[in-house]
């Protein structure tokens, strides 16, 4: 053996400890010296690199359990046996202590379930991690759909990303079979499919040339939901011809795009793919419609970066090509995961934190029951001490126990897991991730399992250390060495359990308030006893504006002529409906920039429509029934825009908006609503009158005077009245649509309501094991003050400021702390600041009336001690 090799082995010797050197380090080097000379290998290095990692594993392995007093499977199972029996000794111990573990590995364990679904495991199609969303921005507009001239500009222009693909959502009429029904339906291009690797049940996709304008086919795609719901699974579907917004088309195949699951992004929900070419919008397909939304998969070795350079390269030089359309538009790309699970990663994560936090406190819980046990224990560690179990023994069974508990947590806990796993589902949107029939799976086990072994080594460890240098001769002569050591520790964990449970009340109070705000907000309009339904005229049908109109018209008459319906209205898109914009600019003032235009929502109503859902008519006048085609064309505008826009004086100014045949006149102005959201922030609104502008697609709005849901068969009876073809869908009543709103936030505040409360809980026991430990130890010195003539109300008030003191300490570590956090979860907040005064008042409040509460109990009970027992026991 070289000397080099020697000194090397001779310095992972002394890894071990010094007895086991001694006694046999001589013989494992002239071992190891014998080896390394026998090595017999065509290649003597390669054999000598192998005997070195030989070597260094069975270091590894051995070396640890020298150190821990040696290791077997029958020192483990002896250690098991005794963990066990010691443990069975104290039940209430051992429940109290499972219990709490089980709270905070089953929370975290179910909330896991969700953000594993949700933001870790990979969406469902190939090569899903360089799938990106291609958008367009301008000065006033971060994010624009393209256009199909763009997207034949980027696939022969763009390098960078080597395949795109073009979605746009519609509804599709499907009549002519059955009962007329509206379907959610989408208009796609020929590389849609292979791109997010559409599962083909039956048949075929449609071919790229059958997708694009000038070589279309009358085909369609349906999906397995619609072919099983609608078809009940007929295996000769493919080949038939279907009525899809009043036009045959034959049907090539079935498909089954994504998985469905939590966070199925809109693309993965239509019913019916037809090919893009048939997108029925009136010039939906020129330049400057920003009609589609366009993925496209990045090319080997291209990142991200480097394509948006491209593609924006390319959209500066087609602005330059044509001014009017693409003037000041450039373009940037999203990945796709980011735009799926990005609006639920911050819900998720504070969900997330929040168990975290509770996991912790109650790790801490039972660190602390584990001290106050191990004081217990005292006599019985020491004796074994005295007897001859080194300091690593005791440490190796005091872990034992605390990894045995762990376990015992941990498997209670995932047990737990599945019920709550129903709970957050009956209270959270699926969209988050909390599906009962996902149950716990594989990977929710594992780190269930990960989770029950680093909390059972995290909470045992230091109380292991701790415990196992007993003061031998004094606790063997009765004067146990428990009194004060160990005290600032434990209150320091008491401390940190009360912090994190202040913490986590902040939290919960600004969401709770949060929420409040937003169930409370005004969204402009009055949602009691409103019904609301979609429907969509058939192009083939209804081809001509007057068709459109008069059809509108006698639906009109006709949900007002319905018993219970008060007034009824059509706008384009009812509230709560992600409505677009348009850019529009003010006659005789200077014509911005092009990209730097004014964006307004823009809607299409009927006479009636403000008075239907009670919007305030503040200046002018409401569109009547002769604002006719050959009217000159008026518009009104709401409060926002006439006041920040318009500087107040509205009434009379002309607006240009693209798109839209102007200048129009404003003729009147209303009160703001909020279009999209009630968190939005208000917006300039424009509204046209249907009967100028009439378009296929419809929102419809009745005010009834009873139940609305009651009237939904009228409402289908009425449109059926004026064609029996025509499907109504999204029957749905403005109420519901306000709760679908506000039933996130709602349930994000409960759910961290109810962890907070659980860790307050925890705290609670917490201090109240210390105190009661605490009064215990205290027993004589408090019986010779009574003895001595101390008044009980004294010694009560120096045992609960005592708990107050700790708690005093907590409050000021947690406020600090979740002022530190506020920033964190300001952006799903809603009315209420991260520093909102009241959630900084209450948490401590609360606080302070548990540790009150925790600390009382063993006050009261120290209080009424007998000084004459305890003078007799001395």
């Amino acid at each position: 053996m070289s000397p080099v090799a020697r000194r090397i082995y001779r310095a992972l010797l002394r890894l071990y400890p010094r007895e086991l050197r001694d006694d046999v380090g001589e013989e494992m080097e002239r071992l190891f010296g014998e080896r390394y000379r026998d090595v017999r290998s065509l290649n003597r290095r390669l054999g000598i690199a192998r005997l070195w990692l030989r070597t260094l594993a069975d270091f590894g392995w051995n070396v640890p359990a020298a150190h821990l007093g040696g290791f077997s499977m029958d020192a483990l199972l002896h250690d098991l046996r005794t963990a066990c029996r010691s443990l069975l000794r104290r039940p209430a111990f051992l429940v109290v202590a499972t219990l709490t573990l089980a709270l905070g590995i089953g929370a975290n364990a179910a909330i896991f379930g969700a953000v594993n679904r949700t933001l870790l495991e990979p969406l469902p199609y190939p090569s899903a991690d360089r799938l990106i969303v291609v958008w367009g921005k301008t000065a006033t507009s971060p994010q624009l759909s393209a256009s199909y001239p763009e997207l034949r500009d980027w696939r022969a222009g763009v390098h960078g990303i080597d395949r795109f693909a073009a979605w746009r959502g519609q509804s599709v009429n499907l009549t002519g079979d059955g009962e007329p029904e509206r379907v959610s339906g989408a208009f796609v291009t020929g590389e849609f499919f292979p791109l997010l690797g559409a599962e083909l049940i039956l048949g075929r996709a449609f071919t790229v040339a059958e997708g694009e304008p000038g070589t279309a086919a009358p085909v369609a795609v349906l999906s397995e939901r619609l072919w099983q719901r609608r078809f009940g699974g007929a295996t000769d579907i493919v080949g038939r011809t279907l009525i899809l917004n009043g036009r045959p088309r034959m049907v090539v195949g079935i498909a089954r795009v994504g998985d469905g699951g939590p966070t199925a992004p809109y693309f993965d929900l239509s019913d019916v793919w037809l090919p893009l070419a048939d997108f029925p919008n009136a010039h939906g397909l020129d330049r400057g419609q920003g009609e589609l939304f366009v993925l496209g998969h990045l090319a080997p070795g291209v990142g991200i970066t480097a394509a948006e350079h491209e593609v924006a390269a390319l959209e500066n030089r087609l602005a330059s090509l044509y001014p009017d359309t693409q003037g000041g538009r450039t373009a940037w790309l999203q990945p796709l995961a980011e735009l799926i699970v990005g609006p639920v990663r911050a819900p998720l994560l504070v969900l997330f934190a929040a168990v975290g936090i509770v996991l912790l406190i109650s790790c801490v819980n039972v660190a602390n029951l584990l001290i106050a046990r191990a004081t217990q224990r005292e006599k019985e560690l020491a004796l074994r001490a005295a007897l001859g179990a080194g300091r690593w023994r005791l440490v190796r069974q005091l872990l034992t126990e605390s990894v045995l508990l762990g376990a015992l947590g941990g498997g209670a806990g995932l047990l737990l897991s599945v019920g709550l796993l129903r709970l957050f589902s009956a209270i959270a949107p699926a969209e988050l991730g909390f599906l009962p029939e996902g149950g716990i799976d594989h990977k929710v086990f594992a780190y269930g399992l990960a989770v029950s072994l680093v909390c059972g080594l995290a909470f045992g460890l230091w109380p292991a250390f701790r415990a196992s240098r007993p003061d031998v001769t004094g606790v063997l002569k009765g004067q146990g060495a428990a009194g004060s050591r160990g005290r600032r520790f434990r209150d320091g964990l008491v401390v940190l359990e009360a912090a994190l449970s202040v913490l986590l009340l902040v939290g919960a109070g600004l969401l709770l308030r949060s929420a409040d705000a937003r169930a409370h907000s005004d969204p402009g309009f009055r949602s009691d006893h409103v019904l609301s339904a979609e429907l969509r005229l058939p192009p083939a049908k209804y081809a001509a504006p007057a068709q459109i109109a008069a059809f509108f018209h006698s639906l009109v008459e006709r949900l007002e002529a319905t018993p219970g319906i008060e007034s009824a209205a059509l706008v384009r898109a009812t509230p709560f409906e992600n409505e677009g914009g348009d850019p529009f600019t003010v006659e005789g003032e200077p014509v911005p920039p092009a990209g730097h235009e004014a964006y307004a929502q823009t809607n299409v109503i009927t006479p009636g429509f403000f008075r239907t859902l009670d919007i305030p008519l503040l200046v002018g006048r409401d569109f009547s029934h002769d604002d006719t085609g050959d009217r000159p064309r008026v518009i009104v505008v709401n409060r926002f825009l006439a006041e920040r826009v318009l500087g107040g004086a509205a009434l009379g100014k002309r607006l240009l908006i693209k798109d839209y045949d102007g200048p129009l006149t404003i003729v009147g102005v209303v009160g703001d609503i909020r279009q999209r959201a009630l968190d939005e922030a208000p917006q300039p609104q424009i509204y046209l009158c249907r009967e100028q502008f009439p378009t296929i697609f419809t929102g419809i709005v009745v005010r009834t005077a009873g139940d609305p849901a009651s009237l939904v068969p009228a409402l289908r009876a009425a449109v059926w009245a004026v064609d029996k073809d025509q499907p109504v869908w999204r029957l749905r009543t403005m109420a519901d649509l306000l709760e679908a709103d506000r039933r996130p936030m709602r349930a994000l505040g409960f759910l961290v309501t109810l962890f907070a409360a659980v860790a307050v809980a925890l705290a609670g026991v917490g201090l109240y094991g210390v105190m009661a430990t605490v009064t215990a130890q205290r027993t004589r010195e408090i019986g010779i003050r009574l003895a001595l003539g101390a008044p009980t109300g004294r010694v009560l008030r120096d045992l609960v400021g005592r708990g107050l003191a700790l708690a005093a300490v907590a409050i000021v570590i947690g406020i600090a702390g979740a002022l530190a956090l506020g920033r964190l979860v300001a952006g799903t907040l809603y009315g209420v600041s991260p520093a909102d005064p009241v959630a900084l008042v209450v948490a401590p409040a609360i606080v302070v009336a548990i540790s009150v509460i925790a600390s009382w109990f063993p006050a009261r009970r120290a209080a009424r001690t007998d000084p004459a027992r305890v003078l007799a026991s001395e």
